[in-house]
């Protein structure tokens, strides 16, 4: 967390060993396809909000030796529609998607409806 409440969020699925999987890695990067690195943040945003919204981890039933095949085979797990707007499970399955050409752009993200309620969002954030 840096100061004044922001949170800076990185690093996510790069391992040096090749025999353990990030349960937030995206599937491109376990494909060795490292071509669309904003796509695989998106995924990994997508993965911290799943686990944010339901205290689980999208693989939270995978052993660890069964990440990456889960993450490759068994993506996303459904959340409620009883508990969350059809607008949040829409937008996190887009997130989610296994295509990381069609997940949403950061730009997109920060220009739908489901930031605008959010505290302290800005809508002048730009990628890194």
């Amino acid at each position: 967390m840096m100061p004044y409440g922001s949170i800076k969020i990185g690093g996510f699925g790069v391992r040096k060993s090749e025999d353990t999987t990030s349960p937030y890695q995206a599937p491109e990067t376990l494909k060795k396809d490292h071509s669309a690195a904003s796509a695989a943040d998106i995924w990994s945003l997508g993965c911290i909000l799943h686990e944010m919204a339901t205290g689980k981890s999208p693989t939270f039933q995978a052993k660890p030796t069964e990440i990456k095949e889960k993450i490759l085979n068994h993506f996303p797990i459904r959340i409620s529609a009883q508990k969350y707007t059809r607008q949040f499970r829409y937008i996190l399955y887009e997130m989610l998607n296994k295509e990381p050409e069609n997940r949403p752009s950061v730009s997109k993200l920060l220009e739908s409806n489901l930031l605008t309620n959010i505290q302290g969002v800005s809508k002048s954030v730009k990628p890194l």
